[in-house]
């Protein structure tokens, strides 16, 4: 029960993949490393999920099936939590105080947690665009080397529907 979980194991958990970034805040990843990880694979959940597990095992001492287990009941994941206790041998003790009921997330919960991802991301966005906007102050004066090159600099920083939004307003304005 005490053993340092598998990368093999920690993504055969089913479930987990949609929640990875709230687990990995419950986990002790900093949210700036999450952060980095979901700008690097905006795209694939799944690979999100393992990167997240892999900085967990870096940055934690000692990262356990009680810890994981800890972390999966505080985000409402306690039918998997039950489940990876039994597997593991490990008593359900280990839940302590985290009861049943709060055990089992409650639609309330899970609404507030969406609105504060969302919330999150465009807190994020807002951000990424005033940089960019910097960004692009700074190159127009630096008159950039090509258009060609501004443009890929600014859009390997942006998640996929943005670009083609930005590109052309960017061009636009460029021209």
């Amino acid at each position: 029960g005490d053993h340092s979980p598998s990368l093999r194991e920690l993504d055969q958990l089913p479930g987990v993949t949609a929640v990875w970034y709230r687990l990995g805040l419950q986990l002790g990843v900093r949210a700036d490393d999450l952060d980095m990880i979901r700008r690097n694979y905006p795209r694939d959940a799944n690979v999100c999920k393992i990167m997240m597990f892999a900085e967990w095992q870096r940055g934690d001492a000692n990262p356990t099936y009680e810890t994981l287990v800890r972390a999966l009941a505080s985000i409402g994941k306690g039918k998997l939590a039950e489940s990876v206790c039994s597997t593991q041998g490990i008593s359900l003790s280990v839940l302590g105080a985290t009861d049943v009921t709060k055990f089992h997330q409650s639609h309330e919960e899970m609404e507030s947690d969406a609105v504060t991802t969302a919330k999150r991301r465009i807190k994020y966005l807002q951000n990424e665009y005033e940089q960019l906007v910097i960004m692009t102050q700074e190159a127009v004066k630096a008159k950039s080397p090509t258009l060609t090159e501004f443009r890929t600099s600014i859009t390997l920083r942006l998640p996929e529907p943005t670009k083609s939004e930005l590109e052309s307003s960017l061009i636009n304005k460029l021209q």
